[in-house]
């Protein structure tokens, strides 16, 4: 399993590298990080609004959306921020009848002289892989996102205080307890699983073909202080899944154990404390305290102004 995996360019050929590194951004499986959201965050998200939430999605052609992420944006694109936000009443015309629902929405960043930028947003329906041709259809506006990240920061974050250490100085923000809001992550570790998509692979011998199809699902920081800075914080796994729709583990294909660690690093895209406890682990984060944080974060000066403006659940 990955923090997230991606594909860029297409190869006439497999590239000189294949199978010589383990990506910077694969970690051993752990069932129990998956198995505490499940069956302590999500619960609390379903009950928020009597509604049964996601705890996985099926992101169609994703690896096509980040290689049009390059070919449209080229230098500017120097990271990815991946925000967790659920839908609103109005959802201009996605999926109407899942207000109230997470979902994630992926931003192409630029570094400006005034730090990190969001260049457009981007965000994949059920059931609809991304289509580079109609690449336009993907995006949503500044006004949208902002609205489906600002109701889950004050809606749903709240429903999960007390399911992580709140004391952390990573679990919070603005000196108040706060689960994850985004993740970054940066191009050049995006960049590296290119080769490991398109690489042949066999499990047991027999041979494993990955598509440019992703499976996201919620997970949890361990409990370990030692190990994870962000104790108990959601994040996301992301899967190769391959030509039968099943998902893949990499761990479990053949000589993967022998494979030297990436030494990989990033370039432009600043990286702060979300990286220092695990590799490609730690890498949700809040702001403040971390310095790999985005622009536009939800304002708390509107905070009661927005809940109370949408203090009812909405109805189905």
């Amino acid at each position: 399993m990955f923090i997230l995996l991606a594909a860029f360019k297409i190869y006439a050929q497999p590239p000189a590298n294949c199978g010589r590194y383990k990506p910077y951004l694969w970690i051993d499986r752990n069932d129990e990080l998956r198995d505490d959201f499940i069956y302590n965050k999500k619960p609390l998200l379903d009950l928020a609004f009597n509604m049964p939430q996601p705890d996985q999605f099926y992101l169609g052609n994703f690896l096509g959306m980040m290689k049009y992420f390059e070919d449209q944006y080229k230098e500017r694109y120097a990271c990815l921020h991946i925000y967790f936000c659920a839908y609103t009443g109005k959802n201009y015309g996605r999926n109407p009848n899942d207000s109230n629902k997470l979902t994630l929405v992926f931003a192409p960043v630029e570094i400006t002289p005034d730090g990190k930028k969001d260049i457009r947003y981007y965000h994949l329906p059920d059931g609809v892989p991304f289509d580079p041709s109609r690449a336009r259809s993907f995006e949503i506006s500044d006004v949208v996102f902002k609205s489906w990240h600002s109701h889950f920061a004050y809606r749903l974050l709240t429903k999960l205080n007390g399911t992580f250490d709140g004391l952390a100085r990573g679990n919070q923000e603005n000196n108040k307890p706060s689960d994850t809001r985004v993740i970054t992550y940066c191009k050049e570790h995006i960049r590296e699983l290119i080769d490991e998509q398109l690489c042949p692979h066999t499990i047991n011998g027999q041979p494993v073909t990955l598509t440019k199809d992703l499976s996201a699902r919620f997970a949890v920081y361990g409990r370990d202080k030692a190990r994870y800075k962000y104790p108990r914080r959601t994040f996301v796994l992301f899967d190769f899944v391959d030509d039968k729709g099943k998902m893949v583990e990499l761990g479990d294909t053949d000589d993967f154990g022998t494979r030297d660690t990436s030494v990989v690093k990033c370039g432009r895209c600043p990286t702060g404390i979300e990286l220092e406890a695990i590799k490609g682990v730690d890498n949700g984060q809040l702001c403040p305290p971390s310095v790999n944080c985005p622009v536009y974060k939800p304002d708390p000066n509107d905070e009661k102004k927005y809940i109370k403006k949408v203090s009812k659940p909405s109805k189905r």
